[in-house]
């Protein structure tokens, strides 16, 4: 497989697993109808989603050594036919929580297989701006595809059918072509994973991450609720502000790769603050808040690929394997903490739970400034 036929299988896989993640949230207010379930109560299913993604990352890199990338990348995969089965074929709330875990295992372990294999990619085919966009066209899809649904009053689960037809291709894809290689690493030890975690430098970017996936992943998750509890905002109408907010998001990341060579880490610090501030305007003023939340995106969407990137710039190839997976646990870490703490605030009060994404973001503000400072 060539190099620009790799980079485009890695945007392709990116995005279809982005549409399925994304077709969650503006789903969760049906689920709670369905299901019976009160907002505190339906926050196990991010939870279950979060807890099956760092139970993945803690030993990602090391599957990724023993198994191979390409083997690797097909156990994610399986994860992810697996997940959306259940999710299909789900009539109570406890199938529907190990459907949520295996799409969460999935995402850890096919996203961090393809992030190792983006970083064997010569440096010219590196776009983490682009790579992170593509998550983003399936941000923008996933909404989309759920409130065509929702508006034509169609069975919400018809379109897992065809997300588990894509999956299955892939799989049976990659098993016929023996693509890509399958390249393996000499395999890491635990004291290795643990000399990583006393580096100041990583320590300062991992808080960034969990505070930012916890603000991403927590603020879209509610968002439904937020329009239609608080602004009485009809559910497809709110699915397609949630989708507003991925075409921004991706028009940011689009952006990242340029502005990247002119303000490199600045942007995170930048940017995490402009997001800090569009939310405050958007729990404040109430006719502007689903356009501020749709602006949000294009705040908050720079601030991975620019960490990421600045990150793997001070690692070696097989360091990216072992600090992905760290990262990707951290990033579990951070939206099981916000996502499930924003659920249980908005039984009271769904307004008031966005206050705490603003908190999460004013902390990667300032850790932002601690690294440019190391």
């Amino acid at each position: 497989m060539s190099d620009k036929k790799l980079q485009f299988f890695i945007f392709f896989n990116i995005f279809f697993l982005a549409i399925i993640v994304n077709s969650i949230p503006p789903l969760m207010t049906t689920l709670q109808d369905n299901y019976s379930l009160t907002i505190g109560f339906s926050s196990f299913l991010p939870l279950a989603r979060t807890i099956g993604n760092m139970s993945v990352s803690i030993i990602g890199a090391f599957i990724i050594a023993i198994l191979g990338l390409r083997n690797s990348l097909l156990l994610g995969i399986i994860f992810e036919i697996l997940g959306v089965f259940l999710f299909i074929i789900s009539k109570d709330i406890y199938t529907l929580i190990f459907s949520m875990f295996f799409i969460g295992a999935s995402m850890g372990q096919t996203i961090l297989s393809l992030i190792s294999m983006f970083d064997h990619l010569p440096e010219e085919f590196q776009k983490y701006g682009l790579l992170h966009a593509f998550f983003g066209f399936g941000g923008i899809t996933g909404p989309l595809i759920i409130s065509f649904i929702l508006r034509n009053n169609i069975n919400y689960k018809f379109p897992f059918y065809i997300y588990e037809f894509v999956f299955l291709f892939i799989f049976f894809f990659i098993i016929l072509k023996k693509v890509p290689e399958n390249v393996k690493y000499k395999a890491f030890k635990f004291t290795e994973a643990l000399s990583v975690l006393k580096n100041k430098f990583i320590i300062y970017i991992l808080v960034i991450f969990i505070m930012y996936s916890g603000v991403e992943i927590g603020a879209v998750t509610w968002a439904g609720n937020l329009f239609t509890d608080q602004f009485n905002i009809p559910k497809d109408s709110a699915s397609i502000f949630i989708s507003l907010f991925w075409v921004f998001f991706t028009i940011g990341r689009l952006l990242t790769d340029t502005l990247y060579k002119k303000f490199n880490f600045t942007l995170t610090t930048i940017f995490s603050l402009f997001s800090a501030i569009t939310l405050i305007i958007m729990i404040s003023i109430k006719s502007f808040s689903p356009y501020a939340f749709s602006i949000l995106g294009i705040m908050l969407g720079p601030i991975f690929p620019v960490t990421q990137k600045f990150l793997n710039s001070h690692l070696s190839h097989r360091e990216v394997g072992l600090v992905s997976g760290i990262v990707s646990l951290s990033i579990g870490i951070g939206a099981s903490i916000i996502t499930t703490l924003m659920g249980f605030v908005g039984d009271f009060s769904i307004l008031y739970s966005y206050l705490i994404p603003i908190t999460g973001l004013l902390i990667v503000f300032i850790f932002s400034i601690m690294v440019r400072k190391l």
